[in-house]
């Protein structure tokens, strides 16, 4: 989780497209279940799925559902 800006100086560097899909933090709702390892809660592993999907789309590598 906290390697995100090495990440993506590495992704623009080889051309390569960057997806954030690290939970973002939702008032009342764990998504981290451990802040300094960054293990997450099953919502945070849920939040992840939803956010690379999303940015995959976006970017147009995965077709958008039917």
């Amino acid at each position: 989780l906290g390697g995100a800006p090495l990440l993506r100086s590495l992704a623009d560097g080889l051309g390569a497209r960057f997806v954030d899909a690290a939970p973002s933090v939702e008032v009342g709702a764990p998504v981290l279940a451990d802040r300094q390892a960054g293990l997450l809660t099953q919502l945070g592993h849920d939040r992840v799925r939803q956010r690379l999907v999303a940015g995959l789309r976006a970017a147009g590598v995965l077709a958008p559902p039917r």
